[in-house]
């Protein structure tokens, strides 16, 4: 399922259009919202953010991952799902292409981070 995610960090970051923040808003996969918080952390771990606390993770309202304009984006869900959602928008080789190998820089930056969660 797609959770909401709030991720409060312990350091200050620049998060595109919101400026510098110590607030990030993710959107992660779990089968509950335990998991999809532990996918949360491990996101932002693996890319050298420590995290202060999360909000209680909220279901989605859309859980039609094909519907989504960034399905790479949702943290911790399953590759075949997101590659689906990705395919279903018909952007062309290219386009496609690039948001394929996004996808599997996410997933890698994910899996290092539960590593590191595994190990802490």
């Amino acid at each position: 399922m797609i959770y909401f995610v709030t991720v409060h960090l312990e350091d200050e970051v620049h998060a595109g259009p919101l400026g510098f923040t110590k607030t990030v808003y993710l959107f992660t996969w779990g089968v509950d919202p335990a998991e999809a918080e532990r996918h949360a952390r491990a996101y932002c771990l693996g890319i050298g953010v420590r995290v202060r606390a999360c909000s209680k993770p909220t279901l989605s309202q859309n859980q039609d991952m094909g519907r989504l304009t960034f399905p790479e984006q949702v943290y911790g869900a399953p590759r075949d799902l997101v590659e689906r959602a990705i395919r279903s928008h018909d952007f062309g080789d290219t386009i496609t292409n690039e948001t394929l190998l996004t996808l599997t820089k996410k997933r890698e930056i994910v899996r290092r981070g539960l590593e590191a969660l595994a190990t802490a």
